[in-house]
This record gives C-alpha cells, structure tokens and sequence, in this order.
C-alpha cells in the first residue's frame, strides 16, 4: 500500500491542464496504462464536458477564470499497489495571479505545502525570451521623459521568470529544505502541445534524439538551469506530452479524430526522446518516485 499522494498540477492558461485530464481519466477508466482505477469514484463530473467535446472532435472550451476543483481517485499500478491520488482542475488565470501578487493565496497554501509532487506543464508557445530591463532601458524611453510626460516606466520580463517566481514562492510555503538540492517535492516539467512546437532546426539532430530536456534548455535556458540546480537529479524529470496528438478546432469538429477516438489519440515523450501511448506515464512516474 502506498501512502496518499497528492500531486499538483502546475499550469498557466492554456497549457492543456483540462485536454490532459480529461485525457487521463479516460486512460484510467479503459485500463489503457500503468495505472487504472481500483474503486469506481462516484463523483464522474470533472472534466466531463472535455470528454464530450473531445468525443465529437471539438476542444476543451476554455475553463471559467474561478473554477478550482479537486476529487480524489483510488488507483492501482502494474506492480498490484493501490494508490489514493487527489486530482484538480482550476483556471490557468489562478497561477498567473498568485506570481502578480507574489502571494500564495490561502485556497493554494494546502495544495502546496500538502503535496508530494508537482507536474509543471509549460506550453513553449508562451516562453518568449525577452531582454532583461536594464538593456531594454536605453531602448524604450528615458527617465526625463518618463518624468515630464508622466509616462509610467514599463518593462518585459522574460516569461520564464513566471515560472521560476512561481516555484521559488511554492518551496517557501511548503518549507523545502535548502542544505543541498531539493528532493521533496518531486517536480515533473511537462512540455505540452508538443506536437505543435517549432523545434529549432539542427543537423545532428532527429526526432529519437530530440529530448525534453533539450527543448526546454533551447527555449527557456534560464528555467532550465533554475530547476537543475535547485532539485536533487533523483527528483527531476523532463516529459513532452501531446494530449490530443493534433489541433483542433473550436467549431469545425475534426473527422480524423473522431474516427480515431479521443482514447487512442495523443503520446508522452520520455526522458531519453522515444514516445508513448500510455498517457497515465506523467503522474505514475510521481508516484513511482514516492513509492
């Protein structure tokens, strides 16, 4: 038996928190993966509205900004172990808001000092490397300008700076220990929507030997280096992910996946860059780790 887990799932707007639930739950109930459902949960509502899109072709409609819920999944692994699993789905909004305020509201405080792993999932769309203000300073306007004109001063900081903020905040209110690199909680970057990425362009490199380690190192290096050298290396893992396998269209359903099902659609890309049905690998990988 092992103990509770509770993993949090970590994602701003978009990122393809819902796609994947919906996507993990159908995983769970059809015992396609390393993990499979050990007592039938009563309550099936979360993310069933995805479900029903994804079966007609459609995408998840976008989650309302003050939605946050949580439902517990009783769970059993190939090696015959039960695992009890909290699962929640919340508007991406919520994450980017709490680095805004640079607080850790108090309906996010147990979630994080509770939790044993967390799962970033990060849409690279949204990392846009962006100089730092001091070389955007002589570029954008000066300080007399700003000073006669009343013009308030505004500066772009670089996306991954959301992301580092965020998980220095989330270490402090879980109270991690710092004597050395991190091992509890468990952190998990997932790199999601990867079948729409635009991979840099290299010679040497092929599909097999593209990781998720590298991607996230070309797109966000700043990140990259962050969360290498503040977690234990037993407790890091970099995935790629494809809920759905393609895009869709939010009014034109898609013929090709319906006739493929939304059960047999989309992949998880390992660590050493070969791919997987299995779409339950994220979350058992975790609980592998806490075992």
């Amino acid at each position: 038996m092992i103990e509770s887990n509770h993993i949090l799932l970590i994602g701003l707007q978009n990122s393809g928190k819902s796609h994947y639930g919906a996507q993990f739950e159908l995983r769970l109930s059809l015992s396609k993966g390393r993990l499979r459902k050990y007592v039938v949960e009563k309550d099936a509502t979360l993310f069933q509205d995805v479900k029903e899109r994804l079966v007609q072709g459609l995408p998840a409609m976008h989650t309302p900004t003050g939605t946050k819920k949580s439902k517990y999944l009783s769970l059993i692994n190939d090696e015959s172990e039960t695992i009890d699993l909290v699962w929640q789905d919340y508007a991406g909004e919520q994450i980017g808001d709490i680095v805004d305020a640079r607080k850790i509201p108090e309906k996010w405080h147990k979630d994080v000092t509770s939790s044993d792993s967390w799962l970033l999932f990060i849409r690279t769309d949204d990392i846009k490397v962006k100089k730092d203000p001091i070389n955007q300073l002589p570029n954008r306007v000066s300080f007399d300008h700003a000073e006669d004109s009343g013009e308030e001063l505004k500066f772009e900081y670089s996306d991954q700076t959301v992301f580092v903020e965020l998980l220095q905040m989330m270490l402090f209110s879980k109270g991690a220990k710092h004597n050395g690199r991190i091992s509890h909680p468990s952190l998990t970057i997932v790199l999601t929507c990867w079948d729409e990425i635009d991979f840099p362009s290299s010679q040497n490199e092929t599909e097999a030997t593209r990781t998720p380690q590298k991607v996230l190192h070309h797109f966000a290096p700043m990140l990259h280096d962050f969360v290498c050298n503040t977690w234990d290396p037993k407790a890091l893992t970099f995935l790629g992910l494809s809920s759905l396998g393609m895009s869709l269209s939010d009014d034109q359903p898609n013929d090709e996946f319906v006739a493929l099902g939304p059960e047999n659609a989309g992949w998880v890309v390992l660590q050493d860059g070969s791919q997987s049905s299995d779409l339950t690998i994220p979350v058992a990988m975790c609980l592998h780790r806490e075992a």
